[in-house]
């Protein structure tokens, strides 16, 4: 590229190709770039990760996953092939398995808890792989977190209530989610959108003190 291969300009490119999927599928991602330090990743020393909203790691994960599908379409090396194909089968696993649990109930039919189980797996397993694979390439990637072990045991909690013969409703693993809890709703919902997430709890309390004083001042003009 005339413009350079930096790791800056790279990830400046991967976000200009990600807002054009965006732009396509109608979404609207909360994160307005990708950068170093959204991505935690100071040096090459560092397995980088998203720190961002819920959400936009979802609309991250569906694109990725059209992304790798059409590299896929036309490979510039052959030896980047079956690495491609893991991460794509992991993503769309992280993305099925997703699509599972928020559909669904709190209890899941027996089939419905299967089908989920056996994402759960492929994302686990195909992490993993793509995790031995980095540390075998010298590539600082893939790291095993803490959410990949507490993934790993809502699969084998599942994996035990599947084994009971009898049971024919299963916990929906979304009820351990926290997501609920963690956004806001109506007005104020609207609001944090317009704000830079970067700064939204403060800048969504001052707007909402200035709508107060308006308000107040409406209301009692001689005062």
């Amino acid at each position: 590229s005339p413009d350079g291969n930096s790791i800056p300009i790279l990830i400046q490119r991967a976000h200009g190709h990600f807002q054009l999927w965006c732009a396509t599928f109608h979404k609207s991602p909360a994160l307005r770039t990708f950068s170093k330090s959204l991505m935690s990743w100071p040096n090459l020393s560092t397995s980088p990760w998203f720190n961002t909203k819920g959400s936009d790691v979802m609309l991250i994960t569906r694109w990725l996953d059209d992304f790798v599908g059409q590299l896929l379409l036309d490979p510039k090396e052959p030896a980047h092939i079956p690495v491609m194909k893991v991460m794509r089968s992991a993503l769309k696993a992280a993305k099925d398995s997703y699509d599972v649990m928020v559909s669904h109930p709190l209890l899941l039919d027996r089939a419905c808890a299967i089908h989920l189980y056996e994402h759960m797996c492929t994302l686990l397993n195909g992490y993993a792989w793509l995790a031995r694979w980095s540390l075998e390439n010298d590539i600082t990637a893939f790291a095993m977190v803490y959410k990949i072990h507490a993934w790993k045991h809502e699969a084998l909690d599942l994996l035990k209530a599947l084994k009971n013969k009898t049971a024919i409703k299963f916990l929906n693993p979304a009820i351990h989610s926290c997501e609920i809890n963690e956004d806001v709703i109506g007005r104020v919902s609207r609001l944090s959108r317009l704000v830079d997430s970067r700064s939204m709890e403060r800048r969504c309390l001052q707007l909402f003190l200035v709508k107060c004083r308006f308000l107040y001042k409406r209301a009692f003009p001689k005062q």
